[in-house]
C-alpha cells in the first residue's frame, strides 16, 4: 500500500498524522506523530519498530496532514494531542481528502 497525501497540486515535506492503534480486545486509541517521510514512518509502526505502538495487534494510517515546515508539523501535532477523542474522530471524519490510498 502506498501513502500519498495531495492538496491544492503540492506534496508537502512534513506530515502530521494519526494512527488509529487496535489491541487485542477490540479496544483502540489513537497515536498523533509528525514526520518527513510518511510512508517510511507508517512501514515502521506497521512492522512494530516504533515503541509507542508496538504492542497493538494492528495500527492504521486514518489521517495524514502535509505541512510546509517541520515546525508546523510539530505545532499541529502537539494541538491535536492535547485535544480529546472526540476531536480527533471528527478532525478523521472531516478530512477526507487528506490521505489518498493507491
Amino acid at each position: 500500500i502506498y501513502w500519498w497525501y495531495k492538496s491544492k497540486g503540492f506534496i508537502y515535506p512534513y506530515y502530521t498524522y494519526i494512527l488509529e492503534c487496535r489491541g487485542k480486545w477490540g479496544d483502540y486509541d489513537y497515536y498523533v506523530g509528525h514526520t518527513k517521510d510518511i510512508l517510511k514512518r507508517y512501514c515502521e509502526h506497521k512492522k512494530r519498530e516504533v515503541p509507542s505502538t508496538k504492542n497493538y495487534r494492528a495500527v492504521i494510517l486514518v489521517y495524514a496532514e502535509g505541512q510546509p515546515t517541520k515546525e508546523r508539523a510539530e505545532h499541529w501535532e502537539n494541538i491535536i494531542k492535547d485535544k480529546d477523542r472526540g476531536y480527533k474522530e471528527d478532525l478523521i471524519k472531516t478530512s477526507k481528502r487528506n490521505i489518498i490510498k493507491k
